[in-house]
């Protein structure tokens, strides 16, 4: 017989997610090798066809920026 210790059964831990206008972004890797405009970041998309967050510049915004954390 095998020894050890027994299986708990543990419920679901939430998790936090960041949510804009009701919908999860999910974390990107941006990066750009353009000379002069060089930057490297985590951004976010949001939605199925994958629509990455842009500012008015045009570049990526940085995640910690989008949205707000909440539990789920």
């Amino acid at each position: 017989m095998a020894k050890g210790r027994r299986v708990v059964n543990k419920q679901k831990q939430p998790q936090r997610v960041r949510m804009l206008n009701g919908e999860v972004v999910t974390p990107v890797r941006c990066y750009s090798n353009v000379v002069g405009q060089r930057w490297n970041l985590m951004g976010g998309q949001v939605g199925r066809d994958g629509e990455s967050i842009k500012g008015s510049d045009g570049r990526p915004v940085p995640l910690q920026s989008i949205g707000e954390l909440v539990w789920k």
